[in-house]
């Protein structure tokens, strides 16, 4: 919580998600056979791997909730987290691709996190500014227009 509050959301995630993926490909770059060096190196960058993915994971549950407005926050969050555990329920399965290729299973971990660096970097900033109440306010926001679908009934006069 320090570092997103000294920092900024923004950076902190998306530099514990690069961190993430380079621990991955160090993982996968490390030969596979049985030697001590060799899995002691290969859990070494595991673990740095695991740490700064918990890193991005909570810091995303604080950025998410500064994302939406007040008005559908619990929504916004209850779909998040529905989301997140259904990929925590696919990692479990996705680490038994060991079985195929020794790097397949860090390989999409780290293809996923690099989508999610990239696809943060077109989020706002959310530090020090004021949470959205309404969805009026997610109009404009930081200068970046957001597309908001309206459930009015208005009809558009084409000139």
């Amino acid at each position: 919580m320090w570092g997103l509050n000294r920092f900024g959301r923004k950076i902190c995630i998306i530099s514990g998600l690069i961190i993430t993926i380079v621990a991955s490909a160090i993982s996968v770059s490390i030969p596979a056979d049985q030697s001590p060096a060799n899995i002691g190196g290969r859990v070494t960058a595991a673990i740095i791997a695991k740490f700064f993915i918990g890193f991005s994971f909570d810091g995303c549950y604080v950025w998410t909730s500064e994302l939406y407005p007040t008005v559908i926050r619990a929504t916004g969050m209850s779909t998040s987290s529905s989301a997140a555990r259904i990929g925590s329920f696919a990692a479990s399965y996705i680490i038994w691709l060991i079985r195929i290729h020794v790097a397949l299973p860090y390989s999409i971990f780290g293809v996923i996190c690099l989508q999610a660096a990239v696809l943060g970097l077109f989020l706002p900033e959310t530090k020090g500014a004021p949470t959205l109440e309404t969805m009026d306010d997610m109009n404009t926001r930081n200068g970046m227009a957001l597309h908001v679908i309206s459930n009015d009934k208005q009809t558009r006069e084409e000139t």
